[in-house]
């Protein structure tokens, strides 16, 4: 019987020194939550070992501020732009992602890619990568425009709504997105 660990090479940037017992039990969750799901990406589950753009936003932002590594975070972009639509929409996860159009995508997961480009900049002032990915941003805020009905809603997109495996009504017009 035995047990493998593997983590990231994180080096700690910065420490935190909180009087509350609670909150420092939770900061030490976060940080070993984050420790022991990233590897060459930010992996979603042991099980599933997948790097999902939500998991990589919530990622990122603990990375941010414990070790204010950004490497994973501008690897995920990029693997996600490699792996963009030609309708402009990114897939939930990469790199293996079956170019397939009947693939379940979840639509929010632009969304998260949008926010972690930005992130990423003002967190790191990297202009070379961003402006490297804005032909991307484009083709996707491109194909929500596609998406949207003459109210200005999502109606009947590609791929499903997923917030969180909250119930939500997945047909017709919706305000989830």
């Amino acid at each position: 019987m035995g047990i493998n660990e593997y983590s990231f090479p994180f080096e700690r940037q910065s420490t935190v020194d909180l009087s509350d017992g609670t909150l420092t039990k939770l900061w030490n969750a976060a940080d070993k939550t984050l420790d022991l799901l990233t590897h060459e990406n930010y992996n979603d589950s042991y099980q599933e070992f997948r790097s999902y753009i939500q998991t990589s936003w919530y990622a990122a932002r603990c990375n941010y501020a414990i070790y204010n590594d950004p490497y994973i975070i501008r690897r995920m972009l990029i693997q996600h732009a490699q792996n963009q639509q030609p309708n402009g929409i990114f897939p939930m996860f990469a790199p293996d992602h079956p170019q397939d159009h009947n693939f379940p995508g979840i639509l929010e997961s632009d969304l998260f890619w949008q926010m972690s480009l930005f992130d990423y900049y003002m967190q790191t002032a990297d202009k070379e990568t961003v402006e490297s990915l804005l032909g991307n941003l484009k083709r996707n805020l491109l194909a929500f425009d596609e998406l949207e009905n003459r109210d200005g809603l999502i109606e009947e997109p590609p791929h499903t709504y997923w917030i969180d495996w909250a119930t939500l009504n997945r047909e017709g017009a919706s305000l989830t997105v």
